[in-house]
């Protein structure tokens, strides 16, 4: 059952390390956009993930455009707050 079913069991730290080590990293708009929506502290962590993962980071173009096209309205929305 661990073969066909492996995501319901629990990774060893060696299956994790590989995982993080091949992953591919994609968020969605939602993600970039809460970049402007909270903290600097929240700010800072998530781009320091980006940068530590920035070889395994692909932003599709959907991703950029969707993000250029609500981050002003966003922005005005973080500074009504």
């Amino acid at each position: 059952m661990k073969e066909t079913f492996p995501g319901w069991y629990t990774k060893t730290p060696e299956e994790l390390k590989v995982l993080w080590d091949r992953a591919v990293f994609v968020p969605d708009t939602n993600i970039l956009l809460h970049r402007i929506r909270h903290s600097a502290s929240v700010r800072g962590q998530l781009m320091t993930v980006f940068e530590r993962k920035k070889e395994a980071l692909w932003i599709p173009y959907q991703v950029g455009a969707e993000f250029q096209s609500c981050r002003l309205d966003v922005q005005q929305g973080a500074l009504d707050a």
